[in-house]
């Protein structure tokens, strides 16, 4: 473990407990209950939807804030502190993102599409839990480019930090090209000016601690995504209107909702339909935002119950959407389902019967989700370049005060460089989202795992392999 500093014990910076937490979240509750009454009594229902949605924001930068650290070791992996249950929550509201991109990012969403996605994250999650994360936690690495310069040099290094840095860009533009605009339609701003709030939204949750910051806000995150979906399902079924119950009821039936979405994949070839999943399975278990709170975790062991905590609370979730996909078809009919899929945020804002606090809390949701996305995307793709390669390749001696000012230093370079891309790429975000798990796949996996489980992989097979796999799946 050439190169590397020995975890540092914690002296004493700031952390939030998810009781805390928790605790915030109770307050954001009773705010609804009073956006609702004010609702009830004339509030200008425009006006609800924008103070859910501002009010879960500035909880999410409160608890970032609450949670900052001055040490590296905060900084990059949380002083390795970070409870199993925390982190996956907040792998999980960070893996909601992808479903969100995949769902409302502009391309025609099919059964097939997202059954697929489905079944391929949770392939790549078993596949992370039981492969890389044990053995990568043990290391004691801050990204997955200490274990790879460890083991294969500092070409093992460069390989890795070229790959993080590119998908996880890709990933961050992905989430704010859906986070801008839905903020400037949100609030009444210019497009550029919602792509700039988004990018410094993001940003905000970082700087205060990096990983400390970010998983604090991801697990608010979480329980905001989780409410936006349960709160609008459980009100819909039980309105008690003549029509809506029974068709609610019918809608809402996971296991008719997951057989359709079953339904396409299962009668397609099976050579065709296994690609995507495998394609998602490989780069999600590749994929440097997904392995931050693996190296955060306090041991092997706990990186192993953080990626299985990730894949319980991500079918939880999974299923609270179900749920309200089902309510809310039976509340729209089926012609209204159709504009729902094409628009799911502002369709629901506009459904007569869904009451205006609920449907700004389904846009907080959305745009949690999406942040807990951008947020874990923009710190590996800043860490990629403050740690894999000023730190390490650069700077190997400097003071822990200009390692962290440079690390926010690249979180804002990042975030800035993502907000001047943004417009000029015109690729839809869920294609941004596949070339991201394409790269992370082709440059990543194949080094991770022969790293970890094959003694005779060599420097040279690994950086030429990572690097050939970079530039067939970015250019290919």
């Amino acid at each position: 473990m050439s190169g590397l500093r020995p975890p540092q014990g914690d002296i004493g910076i700031a952390r939030v407990r998810v009781g805390v937490i928790v605790g915030l979240l109770g307050i954001f509750g009773l705010l609804l209950v009073a956006l609702a009454l004010l609702a009830r009594l004339g509030l200008d229902t425009a006006r609800v939807p924008q103070a859910a949605s501002a009010a879960a924001l500035g909880i999410f930068v409160l608890a970032a804030f609450m949670s900052h650290g001055r040490r590296p070791a905060d900084y990059y992996v949380a002083d390795r502190d970070v409870q199993p249950i925390a982190g996956g929550l907040a792998s999980a509201a960070g893996l909601a993102g992808f479903f969100v991109i995949a769902l409302i990012g502009g391309a025609t969403v099919t059964g097939e599409i997202m059954f697929a996605w489905a079944l391929g994250a949770l392939v790549g999650l078993v596949l992370l839990a039981f492969l890389i994360a044990p053995g990568l936690r043990r290391f004691g690495g801050y990204t997955a480019g200490d274990f790879l310069a460890a083991r294969f040099g500092m070409r093992g290094r460069l390989a890795t930090s070229a790959v993080a840095l590119f998908a996880s860009l890709l990933i961050l533009l992905a989430a704010l090209k859906i986070a801008g605009p839905l903020l400037a339609s949100l609030f009444g701003l210019t497009a550029e000016h919602g792509l700039i709030a988004a990018a410094v939204l993001t940003a905000l949750t970082l700087l205060p601690g990096g990983f400390r910051s970010v998983a604090a806000a991801q697990v608010a995150q979480y329980l905001v995504i989780a409410l936006s979906a349960l709160a609008p399902a459980t009100y819909l079924a039980v309105r008690g209107d003549d029509a809506g119950p029974a068709r609610i009821a019918a809608g809402s039936d996971p296991g008719s909702l997951l057989t359709q979405l079953a339904a396409p994949l299962a009668s397609a070839d099976m050579s065709l339909s296994a690609l995507p999943v495998l394609l998602v399975a490989a780069g999600l278990a590749a994929l440097a935002p997904m392995l931050a709170p693996v190296l955060a975790a306090p041991s092997g062991r706990a990186a192993r119950s953080t990626m299985l905590w990730t894949i319980g609370l991500s079918l939880l979730l999974l299923a609270a959407g179900v749920l309200l996909a089902g309510a809310l078809a039976g509340a729209v009919g089926a012609e209204g389902f159709e504009e729902l899929l094409a628009d799911p945020i502002a369709a629901a804002l506009s459904i007569a019967s869904l009451p205006s606090v609920l449907s700004g809390l389904i846009t907080a949701g959305a745009l949690a989700a999406l942040l807990a996305t951008a947020q874990a995307s923009l710190l590996s793709g800043a860490s990629s370049l403050s740690h894999d390669l000023w730190d390490e390749m650069l700077d190997r001696k400097g003071p822990t005060s200009r390692r962290v000012f440079l690390a926010r230093l690249a979180v804002a370079a990042v975030a800035a460089g993502a907000v001047w891309l943004a417009p000029s790429i015109a690729m839809e975000p869920p294609a941004l989202l596949l070339w991201a798990l394409a790269i992370a796949a082709a440059g990543n996996l194949a080094p991770l795992l022969l790293g970890l489980w094959w003694p005779r992989c060599n420097e040279t097979g690994a950086a030429y392999g990572a690097t050939a796999g970079f530039l067939v799946a970015g250019w290919g």
